[in-house]
């Protein structure tokens, strides 16, 4: 083979390939789910996506908004846009109107990929936690 064919190949097996979405172990996700336990939102269209929001973890935002920490995992069959995701993300809901924002937050800020939709449901159940000192 010529040296420029065997740099070719070489670069071809350097090129960065999409990776595999991968649950941690067993321990690591029994000890998350412990913690994110308010199930959110499932994705019924894909039969998949599921979001588990941390209900300790909410705050309110200087503009009235809550947020709340959310895991998103992928629970359902193979073949399904969310097969095998374990995802951190921070998930805004405007109480007002009923949309909520959600983002994994990675990299620069210009970087971040953010989500809106109408999600009545989940929306209600972030704007309706309430913390423990109020209980």
């Amino acid at each position: 083979m010529s040296k420029i064919a065997t740099l070719i190949a070489f670069s071809v097996l350097l090129l960065p390939l999409p990776g595999l979405a991968a649950y941690p172990e067993r321990q690591t996700y029994e000890l998350v789910m412990e913690r994110y336990t308010l199930e959110l939102h499932r994705n019924s269209h894909r039969d998949a996506c599921t979001w588990y929001a941390n209900p300790t973890s909410w705050r309110i935002l200087p503009s009235g908004q809550r947020s709340v920490s959310v895991l998103e995992v992928g629970e359902g069959k193979l073949g399904s846009a969310c097969n095998g995701i374990f995802r951190f993300l921070v998930v805004i809901a405007d109480c007002e109107s009923g949309y909520i924002t959600s983002s994994e937050r990675l990299g620069s800020i210009p970087a971040w990929e953010v989500y809106r939709e109408l999600n009545l449901q989940a929306a209600k159940q972030i704007c309706s936690l309430r913390s423990p000192e109020s209980e």
